[in-house]
């Protein structure tokens, strides 16, 4: 075997074992990529079920509270509805004029066409115009 042959040998033995390591140096990463894809599915799973789980609870005391709110107002009406039918409120009185606001009868003979007496009989007696057949 001559030089030339052993030096071609030695740089087809030389490439396979590149070619080797780089093979080893690729199954590690892939090693290591498998295994961190899986860590991050694993905190991705767990920061969901958290999530979840504060979700329900979040729900249950939102209903929990729905519920009070509920209670309360239905219990309020029912006092509501129990003091309105024990309480009496008497109508508003209007108090009496005093006297010096009191119109004097029978109207004095200077009552004027607009004096709320004269305004009434006028009233009237366009009413029994409107009222009068024919």
């Amino acid at each position: 075997m001559g030089i030339a042959a052993a030096g071609a040998q030695l740089e087809a033995s030389e490439a396979k074992t590149q070619q080797a390591a780089q093979q080893a140096e690729n199954e590690h990463l892939a090693r290591v990529a498998s295994e961190t894809n899986r860590q991050l599915e694993r905190q991705y799973c767990e920061q969901v079920s958290e999530i979840e789980t504060r979700a329900q609870a979040d729900l249950a005391q939102s209903r929990l509270a729905g519920d009070r709110a509920r209670d309360a107002g239905q219990r309020l009406q029912r006092e509501l509805a129990g003091y309105a039918s024990s309480v009496s409120v008497a109508a508003p009185q209007r108090p009496p004029l005093p006297a010096s606001a009191r119109q004097t009868q029978p109207p004095p003979s200077i009552c004027l066409p607009s004096c709320s007496d004269a305004l009434m009989k006028e009233r009237e007696s366009w009413r029994q115009l409107l009222m009068r057949p024919g």
